[in-house]
């Protein structure tokens, strides 16, 4: 089912030393790092391989990714992504699970339509897209995200993510201004956590960090007998960190690196957005041949909810599927011998390639990385980011 609003356009290292001394340098200023650049391929969502999303990861780890097509309920949960990068033996571990979208109102008539339209659509074998309030991220993970992926395993502790929270703040304001600014007053909120597990795995000890970010959208809807919020909201950053136990909080920021390099791919998203575009508008016609039938409401309102909302969920289709972007805590670069253009950790303020999708970054702008990683390296350019 398509969200209710929308909005404009926002689409969502330090290994242990005698553990990882062949790709983690230390030395003076900090540290340098070998990663090399991997793909999220959808085999099959568009009648062709397509690449959904890059990221990197240490160079020499194994990487495995899957795009599952279906009907997960809410239109932009059409693609589910998710993503395993280990190293050789094992010990390191990222993972990444679909992100999911659920919808809400304030009105309990327009949460009596929403239901109602689940209903029917289940009668044609459509899974419903959830109607439920929005809850802050450790809930998302305590009700959903634990129970899914790690059952009876009993979280130690839940914090927020240290290096999200405020990020989160700043950019909902700033999109708040830029929607209201562009006539479609929005507003955003969210927040971050992380759920810290310790458990036994092949015998052995691990712990494990379990991430969230929950993000909500309420944009103000007339129902032509008052006005009430319809409210979107989006779990993402849904993502497994995993060390042997007493050594995850060594290896968070690599972690972290890895988590900021995820991009989207522009023609994979630009056909995604397309396709629940094209889902959303067929919704919309049918709700307004539904309107006829229906008398639990006044005619009169549930037309005004239905031009509302088509004229509001294109943009918030565009909106949902990659608000990952908006946290990644990335800066752009460009490498000056092809033009080429990537967005790397913000961490560390310098990057080198060998050309080959391989890159070292650091935080010593002095490094040389031949002297530690074979092959020649080049600095990459920082690229000027546009107001």
């Amino acid at each position: 089912m398509a969200p209710l609003s929308s909005s404009p356009r926002w689409l969502v290292v330090s290994f242990a030393v005698l553990l990882a001394s062949a790709w983690a340098f230390t030395a003076g200023k900090g540290s340098a790092f070998k990663m090399k650049q991997v793909q999220v391929v959808d085999q099959a969502g568009f009648g062709k391989p397509v690449p959904a999303a890059d990221l990197l990861i240490p160079a020499d780890w194994q990487f495995q990714s899957k795009v599952q097509w279906g009907n997960r309920g809410c239109f932009p949960d059409l693609a589910a992504v998710s993503f395993l990068a280990r190293s050789p033996d094992g010990k390191l571990a990222f993972e990444a699970f679909p992100s999911f979208t659920w919808q809400y109102a304030n009105s309990p008539a327009v949460q009596k339509y929403l239901v109602m339209e689940n209903q029917q659509g289940q009668q044609t074998g459509l899974k419903p897209c959830p109607v439920n309030p929005p809850i802050p991220a450790a809930e998302v993970l305590k009700r959903v995200v634990l129970p899914k992926y790690r059952p009876g395993k009993e979280p130690v502790s839940f914090e927020p993510l240290p290096d999200i929270q405020q990020l989160i703040g700043n950019r909902a304001q700033a999109l708040g201004q830029q929607a209201s600014r562009g006539g479609q007053p929005v507003q955003f909120q969210g927040d971050s956590a992380r759920a810290r597990l310790k458990y036994d795995l092949d015998g052995k000890p691990v712990e494990e960090w379990i991430t969230a970010v929950s993000v909500a959208e309420a944009t103000t809807i007339s129902t032509g007998s008052g006005a009430t919020q319809g409210i979107n909201c989006r779990a993402v950053m849904l993502y497994a960190m995993r060390a042997p136990q007493g050594q995850l909080g060594a290896n968070e920021a690599l972690f972290r690196m890895i988590r900021a390099s995820l991009r989207w791919e522009p023609e994979w998203q630009r056909q995604y957005i397309g396709m629940v575009d094209h889902l959303t508008e067929f919704q919309q016609n049918q709700r307004q041949i539904r309107a006829q039938m229906i008398r639990q409401f006044q005619q009169h309102e549930v037309e005004v909810i239905n031009g509302v909302v088509a004229n509001r969920a294109r943009g918030m289709n565009q909106t949902v599927v990659g608000a990952d972007e908006l946290i990644r805590g990335v800066e752009p670069y460009r490498d000056p011998a092809t033009g080429k253009t990537y967005e790397l950790s913000s961490l560390y303020g310098n990057a080198w390639t060998n050309g080959n999708n391989e890159f070292v970054l650091s935080d010593d702008p002095n490094l040389n990385p031949s002297s530690l990683f074979n092959g020649d390296w080049k600095p990459l350019d920082h690229v000027q980011r546009q107001p």
